[in-house]
């Protein structure tokens, strides 16, 4: 499940949507960063956060993912 927003472009839901299948059939793997939180990257300035080990993720500016990231 992807979070989507009107500020983020089309193009980069699209991306974030073949990432996540990706990452549901086995083909990628999410970083796990050091507070437990499960990180992918969709590109340079984007990023897909989730707070409960991939069940449910939320697309995010790379400027929000860092101030949010090490956040329970």
């Amino acid at each position: 499940m992807v979070t989507n927003s009107i500020r983020i472009p089309a193009e980069v839901n699209k991306k974030a949507s073949s990432i996540l299948n990706q990452y549901a059939s086995g083909e990628l793997k999410a970083c796990r960063i050091k507070c437990g939180n499960m990180s992918l990257r969709v590109g340079r300035k984007w990023r897909l956060l989730s707070k409960d080990n991939g069940n449910c993720w939320e697309i995010m500016s790379h400027e929000k993912y860092n101030k949010r990231k090490d956040r329970k």
